[in-house]
């Protein structure tokens, strides 16, 4: 009896289209909620109705003639520019010193900067809280950027090293 050898190419391909599907049903998922939330921005009905009715700017001019609302809004903006500034500059720095130079605590630097990417957020940012509230710094803005200064400088140093070395 004469066996035949199996034709991997077909499996291969079948896969190939599985792992294409599951992808797209993925991006779908992912993206469905932000079209249908974006369409039912622009709708004149004051509920939530599918499909949305009319199109209007009625719900951002609201928004942006809340006082409150630009305020927030300038406030986001100027901690994203501080906090994006101080962490490249911090990032690139630290990132310069690891790979250009030898010094001694060089591993230790290099193993906190990774434990600071792998250790959960949200301790961090309340260790860091807490510490700011025993200095006396509580709330505003400062401890907001240097917050998130702190948070996103670690990534920042892995991507600048890996490209310096």
């Amino acid at each position: 009896m004469r066996r035949t050898p199996l034709n991997l190419g077909s499996a291969k391909s079948g896969l190939k289209y599985v792992q294409q599907v599951y992808v797209g049903l993925f991006l779908v998922y992912l993206f469905l909620p932000l079209m249908i939330l974006s369409a039912l921005a622009f709708s004149t009905s004051d509920r939530l109705t599918w499909p949305p009715r009319g199109f209007t700017l009625h719900w951002f001019l609201a928004a942006f003639s809340d006082q409150q609302m630009v305020h927030s809004l300038s406030n986001s903006f100027l901690i994203a520019i501080a906090t994006t500034v101080l962490s490249v500059v911090i990032a690139t720095m630290t990132a310069y010193g690891l790979a250009r130079y030898h010094f001694r605590g060089k591993r230790l630097l290099e193993m906190v900067n990774v434990l600071a990417i792998i250790s959960y957020g949200v301790v961090a940012s309340v260790a860091l809280l807490l510490w700011l509230n025993a200095v006396g710094i509580a709330g505003g803005l400062v401890p907001t950027i240097l917050g998130h200064t702190t948070f996103l400088s670690p990534f920042g140093v892995l991507v600048i090293r890996d490209r310096l070395l």
